[in-house]
């Protein structure tokens, strides 16, 4: 996977090129995200989903972080997930959606464990199981992502000490597994 940050890709578009006229970041962006690089498809994706300087289009979105994605970017591949799970710029897909929170989450991203748990405790794509919802939802807390504090104690609310105890203890073991055991 190839990133660049935002002063490199920029210094490196203008480098030599003499241009006086203001050049907005999708102009930038939109070279390097075609050559490839995840950072840009990720942030050109972003872009075109917020409409930030140009018209907002959820399709060109949808195949920029699906680019970024497929190279393993993992904010791509929540946010792709995300795009299937609301229907935006394509229809809705929760088994589409769970594959992309999946993927980020068997990296360690904690928004990809949070969306994972949301999956579980709705029993959308998946089936609804508590335990597995809060397993995931405990891992985006411990990895400070703090939605995914709320979202495991509402879970909580409605289960058994034991099955918090079980939820507790697989994500242990999916963290101490580097996130490959956590299921």
């Amino acid at each position: 996977m190839r990133y660049i940050s935002t002063l490199a890709f920029v210094v490196w578009l203008t480098a030599g090129a003499g241009q006086a006229q203001e050049v907005g970041e999708e102009q930038l962006l939109r070279p390097l995200a075609e050559a490839g690089i995840a950072d840009a498809q990720f942030r050109l994706g972003q872009i075109y989903y917020k409409g930030s300087g140009v018209p907002q289009d959820y399709s060109e979105a949808l195949h920029w972080f699906g680019q970024a994605a497929e190279q393993g970017y993992p904010a791509a591949q929540t946010n792709l997930g995300a795009m299937y799970y609301y229907g935006y710029g394509a229809p809705k897909d929760f088994k589409e959606a769970e594959f992309w929170f999946r993927k980020s989450a068997e990296q360690g991203f904690p928004a990809g464990h949070n969306h994972l748990g949301q999956l579980y405790f709705e029993g959308q794509g998946v089936d609804r199981y508590l335990v597995k919802a809060h397993t995931h939802l405990n891992i985006a807390c411990a990895l400070g992502y703090r939605l995914g504090c709320k979202n495991r104690d509402t879970v909580s609310t409605i289960m058994t000490p034991a099955d918090i105890s079980e939820a507790q203890r697989r994500a242990r073991v999916c963290m101490e597994s580097d996130y490959k055991d956590c299921d």
